[in-house]
């Protein structure tokens, strides 16, 4: 039963919690770190990883097989990548 965002669970009513901030050192999965990259497919940020240009940053873990990079990681990367851009827009 779901009525104005709220779930049933068992016989409680849940209410939705609202979203935890995000710290630097918390861990983003593959999914989450998609949809930093403008969803991104988990090939393409392979690709990225090996391109020079580029350069993806690895995971900063790896639990389980899975892929996991720092959120404070990844903002960095979007903050050089947005940089050059600028750089290279001036010339």
């Amino acid at each position: 039963m779901q009525r104005s965002g709220m779930q049933r669970s068992g016989t409680q009513i849940v209410q939705p919690q609202p979203p935890v901030p995000l710290t630097d050192e918390a861990l983003l999965d593959g999914r989450e770190a998609g949809r930093m990259t403008g969803g991104k497919h988990r090939t393409t940020r392979w690709r990225w990883q090996r391109d020079e240009r580029v350069r993806f940053p690895p995971p900063d873990e790896v639990i389980n097989g899975r892929d996991y990079w720092g959120y404070g990681t990844l903002r960095r990367w979007l903050g050089r990548q947005a940089a050059q851009n600028q750089r290279k827009a001036a010339e």
